[in-house]
Formats: C-alpha cells, sequence, structure tokens
C-alpha cells in the first residue's frame, strides 16, 4: 500500500503530469489506481510503450490517501 500512498500524494500535490512504464510511480501503480477509480488519467499509449497523462487524483483518491495516512 505503501506504493499508492507515494504516487496519490505525489498526483495530489501535482507532482506528477504523465508516467510510462520506466517512471516512478510507474505505468502500472497508475493503472491500478486508475481501475479502482482513485485517479483519472489519458491513456497516451503508443507503439514504443504504455503511458499515461493528464493525471489528476479524484475525489475517493483523496479519501484513500487520507486514509492511507492516518493508517501509517
Amino acid at each position: 500500500m505503501q506504493i499508492y500512498k507515494q504516487a496519490l500524494a505525489a498526483i495530489a500535490a501535482n507532482d506528477v503530469q504523465a508516467v510510462d512504464e520506466t517512471s516512478s510511480p510507474s505505468y502500472t501503480t497508475i493503472k491500478e489506481l486508475k481501475g479502482a477509480g482513485y485517479v483519472d488519467a489519458l491513456d497516451s499509449s503508443a507503439d514504443d510503450g504504455n503511458s499515461y497523462m493528464g493525471i489528476t487524483i479524484t475525489f475517493e483518491g483523496r479519501q484513500y490517501l487520507e486514509r492511507l495516512t492516518a493508517s501509517a
């Protein structure tokens, strides 16, 4: 869960606008958070790899981040 906490905190602080398979947080982490409804992101994948851009945290994502922070 620490990886989700770090990713959501970075997105909430507007430190992450785009990710790919080599970035931190990773494409896979953002894909999982997007699937859970915690972030919105535009899939900008192309022939050269998977990526997301325009990543923002949702209201549910902020609530989840608060729960993760409170349990630490």
